[in-house]
């Protein structure tokens, strides 16, 4: 799941893990091409964590996310509006 706070322009993904997990999170344009890693390969324990970056950077328009861990992809439409 993923909220945005439109007076700072951070997009925050809030995860929960039953279990250790490693894992990777990546944004995408519309025609697929990697455009932020903001994960890469990090291990997360049990719980609620949230993760959040800076979408400055980002113009308004149709992205992905992608989340991978070792046993669990997904990849979600986000829709930023500036």
């Amino acid at each position: 799941m993923y909220s945005r706070n439109a007076t700072q322009n951070q997009i925050s993904f809030l995860q929960k893990y039953k279990t250790y997990e490693q894992v990777s999170l990546k944004v995408c344009n519309s025609i697929g091409q990697e455009i932020k890693t903001i994960i890469d390969s990090k291990e997360y324990t049990k719980g609620k964590h949230e993760i959040t970056f800076d979408a400055t950077h980002l113009s308004s328009g149709i992205y992905f996310y992608r989340l991978t861990t070792g046993k669990f992809r997904e990849v979600k439409k986000m829709i930023l509006l500036k």
